[in-house]
């Protein structure tokens, strides 16, 4: 898996649906080849713009609302590596105390 950032401007409804365009065009896209576009909730995203990308193949994810002093970091953290931790500190636990 790779990432990239990329960078778009705010614009016109027409604007904005020739960046998807562009980002998912076949000989120069910068999304040519990519499933996936993992971004954040801002409002440049909409509907048709989201349509064209998956027009060209790439499927478009949100990643999840943060609230007040959450970062995508930490959320990563207690979702997905959090269980695994406190199962091997349970076995840890177990372990010491046999």
């Amino acid at each position: 898996m790779a990432a990239r950032r990329i960078s778009l401007t705010k614009g016109p409804g027409p604007l904005v649906k020739q960046m998807a365009r562009n980002l998912v065009d076949p000989a120069e896209g910068f999304l040519r080849g990519a499933t996936h576009l993992i971004h954040d909730r801002d409002p440049l995203f909409t509907e048709s713009f989201t349509a064209v990308l998956k027009s060209g193949g790439v499927e478009c994810v949100k990643i999840p609302a943060l609230g007040y002093g959450e970062d995508a970091l930490t959320l990563w953290v207690f979702t997905s590596r959090l269980p695994a931790f406190l199962s091997e500190l349970g076995d840890l636990t177990r372990k010491n105390v046999n």
